[in-house]
């Protein structure tokens, strides 16, 4: 699974304009064209603000309950890899360690709160899904690099950090990224 330095990024980025790996624009395009409601979410959406990255990308994509095997299959149809719902990071690598090329982490959810239209997260979305999703041993993701990309996204502006509270608050974690976050003067 190896994680490699990225080259510098340019500063100028714009939070609103994040384009999509020819992957995840298939994987988005499979998903759309099966009618399933979805979400990628977490380090797919995330990758201009990273400092590392990794060989082979963990991908999140979030599903309404009820869709993940249709996503899956989807997935699947495209020749990507893609789980439902696994359990935690040991079971990831696993499936690493057999498979070639990335990985499709599909998850059902009750709700996909922070999705912006055509079924990509918001930042603020995007953000706390890895934090939660790395802290909890749930992908084998360094947390280290979550707090180096979480720095990235603070440092180019336009983080809306209520809504970054308001995702985390849902997900039980709001005291958590409040002592992250840079205080206020």
């Amino acid at each position: 699974y190896g994680i490699f330095k990225a080259e510098p990024r340019n500063e100028g980025i714009e939070m609103k304009k994040r384009s999509l790996t020819t992957n995840l624009e298939k994987a988005r395009n499979l998903l759309s064209d099966a009618n399933i409601n979805f979400m990628l979410t977490g380090y797919s959406v995330l990758n201009p603000f990273t400092h590392l990255f990794p060989r082979r990308t963990v991908h999140l994509v979030y599903v309404e309950l009820g869709a993940g095997e249709s996503a899956v299959e989807a997935l699947e149809h495209g020749e990507f890899i893609a789980k439902l719902n696994p359990k935690n990071e040991r079971e990831i690598n696993l499936i690493l360690s057999l498979t070639k090329g990335d990985l499709f982490v599909v998850r059902e959810k009750r709700e996909l709160s922070g999705n912006t239209e055509n079924g990509i997260a918001s930042i603020e979305r995007g953000l706390i899904d890895l934090y939660f999703e790395s802290t909890r041993k749930r992908i084998p993701f360094p947390e280290a690099e979550v707090g180096r990309i979480m720095l990235n996204t603070i440092r180019m502006g336009g983080l809306n950090v209520s809504r970054l509270t308001k995702l985390a608050s849902r997900r039980g974690i709001k005291e958590e990224i409040r002592a992250i976050l840079p205080r206020r003067r």
